[in-house]
């Protein structure tokens, strides 16, 4: 089956943040109304263990089906909260350059949906790196920030 050429998937990044079900569940609902889907994908960065090769191994496949049991997680509350399950990626490697090389493999990705978080820490790594002007992006999508504390009925209202 051909994928409509208006179709347009929303970006969230799992980072088991306490945002990050804000983020999700307004992409959900964005989504639904408007036809799209939702990826989430969840980034291991890769831990050094050179000398330990055999533990090192050992704890990358623990460190990914960690990050796919929390992607998971997310996906199924926005399957319940929305009646849309999102896709789920996995990969491993440094935040922004995954993001980038994420985009950049996927030209259906229009939307990075993140959420800020409201705590003496800041809005987040990547909402402040936004806000700085620093583009992560190999070609132009568009960036929604919402904030993080927002329940689902808010979340339904704005999307």
């Amino acid at each position: 089956m051909a994928e409509s050429p208006t179709l347009r998937r929303f970006l969230v990044i799992a980072d088991g943040s306490p945002e990050a079900p804000a983020a999700a569940l307004f992409a959900g609902f964005r989504a639904k109304a408007t036809g799209g889907q939702v990826v989430i994908l969840r980034v291991v960065e890769p831990a050094d263990f050179s000398g330990w090769l055999g533990i090192g191994v050992a704890m990358r496949d623990e460190a990914m089906a960690a990050g796919q049991t929390n992607a998971v997680a997310l996906a199924r509350l926005v399957e319940a909260e929305v009646g849309v399950m999102p896709e789920v990626r996995v990969r491993e490697g440094k935040i922004r350059d995954t993001l980038a090389t994420e985009i950049a493999r996927d030209p259906l990705i229009k939307v990075l949906v993140l959420a800020a978080g409201s705590s003496r820490a800041g809005p987040g790594p990547l909402v402040a790196s936004i806000a700085s002007g620093k583009a992560f992006s190999p070609r132009p999508v568009a960036v929604t920030i919402v904030p993080g504390e927002l329940g689902a009925d808010a979340l339904r209202d704005l999307g």
